[in-house]
């Protein structure tokens, strides 16, 4: 019968240290146990085991040596308390690499030496990107979940139809295929649905099983002009925080990449300053390229990562006007050839999913109107005109039926612009349209607010 080793906190009837029993459990464990955050933790091969509670903790040791325990040593209690200032320390545990890997990172393996073996070209052609510079930015998506930059300055990407007379406007198109493979290069992905209260999300995001998790999935979103504070704050935060089931307060670094699948992406001008629009094509059918491309992952994993690596290991190429996601542009898209016009094309489809630009451009264009209709003569574009408060409050109305005076009041807020800004005449409060060819010498015409006799009762 084999004897097992013995775990204990007496030595001869003389109390042990807990850094003395830290250094046993080490030589029993093969240095095994870390702290990620503030959680005892163990990576088991496959997850990220959290032992938060002394039973949690005994019943792991228990694997490796027969426990006895003594009333005259440290308590169980006190031992699991204390382990923490023997152990390693990490921010994060992932079993997948960053290039270059970060130093709060805990990783349980090698990383693959890079070059450029083909494999990642051979998982791009299994999609059906809508343009070459989709191809690229796909290329672009994969090599973000393996960069190591810092925290927070990771841009969503938004996965779209790129078939504008699809008679099934982008259902079935394969955007979530796309993201749910390509996830598998990573260990999966967090499904987040912007419905959940951010309590939940936040602990989602913060439990063990996500730990190792670096991809946060909003699929199918259906929301018009879609604006989330909490994605938002996701997006471009250096920390995650909040409550962690059955732990109290808790903390990741925020090394995850969103992505959203949508037909007919209408974003709020923040969300759509943080993405980055790919365009993809209805796949061909076909019965068994689910399977086939799951296979091919699978096989070529490692020959995939290394190639990725020898991207991201490329010298940079100079790209101009970087704008808001600097490090990115900087460390990922300028590792990839021609990044100027693919820079453009991000910037211009930005432009195209803001839904704040069109409805600010439908604005002007109503006020325009509202002003030639009451003084016929007037061209907008060559006057200055004071307006009302309560007399933009009703053209409001007249463009937004369903606001309040109070939302309408709030809406103009939200729409200033060069063209339009907040203005006073003596006690009269309300707002100067200046058109684009006038200048302060242009005469200013003072619109009247009147009762509309027809609205009375």
């Amino acid at each position: 019968m084999t004897t097992r080793a013995s775990f204990t906190n007496v030595s001869n009837k003389t109390p042990l240290s807990i850094a003395q029993m830290a250094a046993d459990l080490g030589g029993l464990t093969s240095n095994s146990l870390v702290v990620i955050g503030d959680s005892l933790t163990y990576w088991d091969g496959e997850r990220a085991i959290a032992f938060d509670t002394p039973p949690a903790l005994f019943g792991w040791i228990n694997k490796y040596a027969d426990i006895g325990w003594s009333r005259i040593g440290v308590t169980k209690a006190e031992f699991h308390a204390g382990l923490r200032q023997h152990l390693q320390r990490y921010e994060w545990i992932s079993p997948d690499p960053h290039f270059p890997e970060l130093p709060s990172v805990y990783y349980p393996f090698e990383p693959p030496e890079a070059y450029n073996t083909g494999a990642l070209d051979g998982l791009l052609n299994r999609f059906r990107p809508s343009t070459p510079e989709d191809r690229q930015l796909i290329l672009a998506m994969i090599m973000t979940f393996f960069w190591g930059g810092p925290a927070g300055k990771r841009p969503m990407f938004t996965i779209t139809s790129g078939n504008a007379n699809d008679p099934q406007h982008g259902v079935g198109a394969g955007k979530t295929t796309l993201v749910e493979m390509l996830s598998r290069l990573v260990g999966g992905n967090v499904a987040l649905r912007p419905n959940l209260s951010p309590d939940r999300m936040l602990s989602v995001l913060l439990s063990p099983s996500c730990w190792p998790l670096r991809i946060g999935l909003i699929d199918n979103l259906k929301t018009y002009r879609f604006s989330n504070d909490v994605i938002e704050s996701l997006v471009t935060c250096d920390t995650i925080n909040g409550h962690r089931l059955h732990h109290g307060h808790a903390s990741r670094p925020n090394y995850l990449t969103y992505v959203v699948t949508v037909n007919g992406a209408s974003f709020s001008k923040d969300v759509a300053q943080r993405s980055v629009v790919i365009k993809i094509n209805r796949p061909q059918t076909s019965g068994d390229w689910h399977a086939g491309t799951a296979a091919f992952i699978n096989q070529y994993r490692q020959d995939i990562i290394g190639d990725i690596r020898w991207h991201l290991e490329q010298p940079q190429q100079e790209i101009n006007n970087i704008g808001r996601w600097d490090r990115w542009v900087s460390e990922v898209l300028a590792r990839i050839d021609n990044p100027q016009p693919l820079l453009q094309r991000i910037l211009a489809r930005q432009s195209e999913i803001d839904e704040d630009n069109h409805d600010s451009a439908d604005f002007e264009a109503h006020l325009r109107a509202c002003i030639s209709s009451r003084v016929p003569r007037m061209n907008p574009a060559a006057v200055r005109v004071f307006i009302p408060r309560l007399l933009m409050t009703r053209w409001v109305l007249l463009l937004k039926t369903g606001m309040s005076d109070r939302q309408a009041a709030t809406y103009v807020r939200q729409h200033l612009s060069p063209r339009l800004v907040p203005h006073r005449v003596s006690a009269n409060r309300g707002y100067m349209w200046r058109g684009e060819l006038s200048n302060n010498t242009t005469i200013v015409h003072d619109l009247c607010y009147t009762v509309d006799e027809s609205r009375r009762k």
